[in-house]
């Protein structure tokens, strides 16, 4: 009952503090795949690209969370089929803010998995305590409030976890069902799977009669290679080759160079976030587990659990170093297994010193004084849950424009591009890969071509940056007024091209301001 209490109030804390924006570039992506879903039109039409000049400048013509189609004049989506197929189905069910539900819900099932892992482990207290400990995470929290991937790919794993332990044919379908889910939502996260693949094989190998001894992992195995088909079914369809992810230079993001770097980067943000509670708590399960002896399914979840944390450093400790604690959503699954292991040493080490009378009270007071008192990430945790502050204006923004917009305006933009293209419909161009003498060239083309080029730029976080890019541009240095001002806790400001010589020969407007 108290599990159930935490994971709800856990879930509707991440959804009365969700974004429900379309707003920064992963989540963007994700919720524009999804409405293709619902609509049919997974590919999308991109009439720039048609024209010669456009296409030839540099400049990328898709919006953020897209990339050029395998036909010309088309774009499609960079991101795995996974999770905008569970928020298409949400929407088909509750709406368009459906799909903003879909990470706070997988995180009340994440609290709930955590619960069972722990009692498994080390009795009831243990299960509150670990889920209490995954409820408190700052990485989990931060990516429920966003419509992002990375919380219902752990609770899908820490589903194959608890289920593969138990070795029954029925356990079994339903964890190679969670590894298919898996492999759609985070594909690089798939070989994960092979840690249950052995734990099942190993609980295959002791079982009788011989007839159906291996039933369960051969219904793993099945039902976990259905996500691998369909992922290579829907890129063949989308990008022309069932082995052609979506993102542009996807080898580039692993190097052994980036090892070195991440080897520092990761244990000092996972300590910045949640201190040393953990391996505190880690060193008391090792007690504990010396103390007295563990059932086998007790010994099975603990070394499967390391394992799969072990592999998931492994498959990121070359990946693209990011020093900033919201990437370690990347070692969510292994984050999961350190709490829950966490947990239950803390919680097994006050049952053992103290009498059994007082324990159970002492186990669970202990974790929540940790949680309330000392736990680390409580600053993290603050800004996680007033990120909706800063995204509440992009969907203000959207609709503004999606009314004001010329039919044929197209939008330069940067971090807000996805969010426009969601939005409005309009066509976007980012200007990143343009040479820096050819600004005034593209919007010229483009003005010659029947478009209306306009500026949409986020005043703090991409003004100086812009100005940078292209030193010598006119039009970049976004000296004649804006159309409309959106604000929240930076400025974004939507400019039209044309009103650069409108203002320089004496025309005025009124400026629209929404807060």
């Amino acid at each position: 009952m108290w599990a159930i209490a935490i994971a709800a109030f856990a879930a509707a804390t991440a959804l009365g503090h969700a974004t429900f924006s379309a707003s920064i570039t992963d989540a963007s992506g994700y919720v524009a795949q999804a409405q293709g879903f619902v609509n049919g039109a997974v590919q999308r039409p991109v009439p720039l690209q048609l024209i010669p000049a456009v296409r030839n400048s540099g400049a990328a013509t898709s919006a953020l969370g897209y990339r050029a189609g395998p036909i010309s004049g088309t774009e499609v989506p960079i991101y795995p089929l996974g999770l905008p197929l569970f928020m298409a189905a949400a929407a088909l069910v509750g709406g368009d803010l459906a799909p903003h539900a879909v990470a706070p819900l997988a995180f009340g099932a994440l609290i709930l998995c955590a619960f069972l892992l722990g009692r498994e482990l080390g009795g009831d207290a243990a299960g509150i305590c670990a889920a209490l400990f995954i409820a408190a995470n700052p990485v989990g929290i931060l990516y429920s409030v966003y419509p992002m991937s990375d919380v219902p790919a752990a609770a899908c794993w820490a589903g194959v976890w608890y289920l593969a332990a138990r070795s029954t044919s029925g356990a079994a379908l339903t964890a190679g069902t969670l590894v298919t889910a898996a492999t759609l939502i985070r594909p690089n996260l798939a070989p994960l799977a092979l840690v249950p693949a052995v734990v099942l094989l190993r609980g295959c190998l002791r079982s009788a009669p011989a007839a159906s001894r291996y039933r369960p992992v051969l219904l793993f195995g099945v039902a976990g290679l259905v996500g691998p088909a369909l992922l290579l079914a829907f890129q063949a369809a989308i990008n022309g080759s069932g082995l052609q992810p979506g993102y542009s230079g996807w080898e580039t993001f692993f190097k052994a160079s980036n090892i070195s770097d991440n080897i520092r980067t990761y244990p000092r943000m996972f300590v910045a976030v949640f201190g040393y509670w953990p391996f505190i708590g880690l060193a008391f399960a090792a007690f504990v587990h010396m103390r007295r002896p563990a059932s086998s399914m007790a010994r099975t979840l603990t070394y499967s659990g390391l394992a799969m944390a072990a592999l998931n450093v492994a498959l990121y400790i070359a990946y693209i170093p990011y020093d900033y604690w919201g990437f370690l959503r990347f070692l969510l699954p292994a984050i999961v297994v350190i709490l829950v292991l966490a947990a239950v040493g803390v919680t097994g080490v006050v049952s053992t010193l103290w009498p059994p009378a007082s324990s159970r009270r002492l186990a669970l007071a202990i974790p929540i004084a940790v949680v309330l008192v000392a736990w680390p990430g409580r600053d993290e945790l603050a800004f996680a849950l007033s990120e909706w502050i800063s995204h509440a204006r992009i969907p203000k923004m959207g609709l503004y424009l999606k009314e004001v917009l010329p039919p044929q305006a197209v939008a330069l933009a940067f971090l807000h591009g996805g969010a426009i293209s969601h939005y409005t419909g309009h066509n976007v161009v980012s200007v990143e890969g343009l040479d820096r003498s050819k600004l005034e060239v593209l919007i010229a083309d483009l003005e010659r071509n029947g478009c209306h080029p306009v500026f949409v730029v986020d005043e703090a976080l991409e003004e100086s940056a812009f100005q940078a890019a292209f030193p010598t541009s006119t039009f970049a240095r976004l000296d004649w007024p804006p159309r409309a001002i959106f604000v929240g806790t930076t400025r974004i400001r939507y400019f039209v091209a044309a009103d650069r010589a409108r203002f320089i020969a004496g025309e005025r407007w009124p400026i629209d301001v929404l807060r």
